[in-house]
């Protein structure tokens, strides 16, 4: 999940790579996980959706498509309108799959929110109101 922090809350990972690299330092992204994200408003919404539709199930909510941390991270400094190197790592050996990406059918199905954005349109937007605002 990307979204603003509420009350210096704790900051989603593209904003963290944005403060790391307007800190001066090069941010160390994992370039072998690939996982799917979602911002909280488009959650939100879908959320909604779920909560007043009574629908029974299991729902995984996330914007379109799936990337790997390192390309998010890219993309997210590229939509903030920050030039920057960041390092490649690999994730050490654990129990977890390098793809964690799911299919999130109820947005698609039932005109949920999340599923009608990229995952790219989503982080675009928020970053660039990120640059917007200075942070």
């Amino acid at each position: 999940l990307f979204g603003p922090a509420a009350n210096r809350g704790k900051v989603s990972f593209p904003e963290r790579i944005l403060h790391q690299v307007r800190a001066g330092r090069t941010p160390e992204v994992r370039s072998d996980l690939i996982t799917s994200i979602c911002h909280v408003d488009d959650l939100a919404q879908d959320l909604w959706q779920i909560l007043w539709g009574s629908p029974a199930g299991v729902f995984h909510v996330v914007n379109q498509g799936g990337a790997t941390w390192l390309k998010i991270a890219e993309f997210a400094l590229q939509a903030a309108g920050v030039s920057s190197t960041i390092k490649p790592t690999k994730t050490p050996d654990f129990s977890r799959p390098l793809n964690s990406t799911l299919t999130s059918l109820w947005p698609e199905t039932r005109g949920g929110h999340a599923g009608r954005k990229s995952w790219q349109e989503a982080l675009a937007g928020f970053m660039k109101n990120l640059s917007y605002a200075g942070s």
